[in-house]
Order: C-alpha cells, then structure tokens, then sequence
C-alpha cells in the first residue's frame, strides 16, 4: 500500500513542476502585446460576422417598416 502512495505522490509531484514553471514565466511587454494582437485577430472574423447579421437583421425590419406604413395608408 504503501507502494502506492509513493507512486502517486511522485507522479503528482512530476506532472505539477512544468506546469508551476509555466505559470509563473513573465512576459515582456512585447511578447504580452503579440498575444493580444494574435487573440484580436482571432475574434475578428466572429465579429464582423455578428455585426454583419445585426445590421442585416436591421435593414430587413427597416424595410418591412417602410413597406407596412406605406401599405397601410
């Protein structure tokens, strides 16, 4: 059993270092704006996207509108 115990607590113990190490790395400030610019050029494309639909959605209920007021008269 205790065997066990032993197997764990260095497989815990071996897993957790890189993972402390990678934690506790600090980035300049150059290599914090690459990754910034990376992640807004990642959530560009969803963006434009949404926006797209939105107005898309707006300019088809404008129109409805319009028609409508002037059917209606």
């Amino acid at each position: 059993m205790t065997s066990t115990q032993d197997t764990t607590s260095h497989s815990t113990s071996g897993s957790t270092a890189p993972q402390q190490h990678h934690h506790h790395h600090h980035l300049d400030s150059s290599e914090q704006y690459k990754r910034e610019a990376f992640n807004s050029m990642k959530r560009k494309p969803i963006i434009e996207k949404l926006i797209f639909i939105l107005l898309s959605i707006f300019a088809i209920a404008l129109m409805v509108f319009v028609y409508w007021i002037y059917t209606t008269e």
